[in-house]
């Protein structure tokens, strides 16, 4: 049958006057009234059979550009929703960590490495500074944190460049406390 030459050869199979060539009117009927020309296009995922797209027209016959021009269309939409697929579930896992980071108990900021603006605060840090959140995406670490702006700034860098992962700094809080924060 058709269907087992297209898997056999893994490639477009072209089918020029379906009725002497490939008795595959029983499967549907209806569709193929008007049609006697095809491309079929196996579609292949890690080795097994994904799915089949079929192009028919009535009065030309295809060739191998036009199968050629199917596979590049048919490979670029593939490609397309792949591509599609994978950044919704780059979405969808940023958002379980966004939830995760926002819901935990430690207190955290996520600071800009070179200005030090914040761009991230958790729940427990707006609590534990005293500032909505709002408040504290429009501060930057040099506006809470007590030691010279460019001792933080180095430190901030040498943070960013894992060349030093823990520190312990003095930093105000809204209502003017200074605690100790690691």
């Amino acid at each position: 049958s058709f269907l087992s030459e297209l898997i056999e050869k893994r490639k477009s199979l072209i089918i020029n006057d379906l009725v002497g060539v490939h008795n595959v009117l029983s499967i549907c009927p209806d569709l193929f009234t008007e049609m006697d020309n095809f491309i079929v296009l196996p579609l292949f995922e890690k080795g097994k059979l994904y799915g089949i797209f079929l192009f028919a027209k009535s009065k030309t016959n295809f060739d191998k550009i036009d199968a050629q021009i199917a596979e590049v269309l048919i490979n670029g939409i593939w490609r397309a929703v792949e591509k599609s697929e994978r950044e919704d579930e780059k979405e969808r896992l940023l958002e379980q960590t966004k939830a995760l980071i926002d819901k935990h108990e430690a207190i955290m900021l996520l600071i800009e490495p070179y200005y030090g603006k914040i761009v991230g605060a958790n729940l427990a840090a707006t609590n534990f500074y005293g500032y909505s959140k709002e408040e504290l995406l429009a501060l930057s670490i040099n506006d809470i944190n007590m030691l010279d702006k460019d001792k933080i700034r180095n430190l901030r860098l040498d943070a960013f460049l894992k060349s030093q992962k823990y520190f312990t700094f003095p930093h105000r809080l809204k209502d003017g406390n200074v605690k100790m924060v690691d």
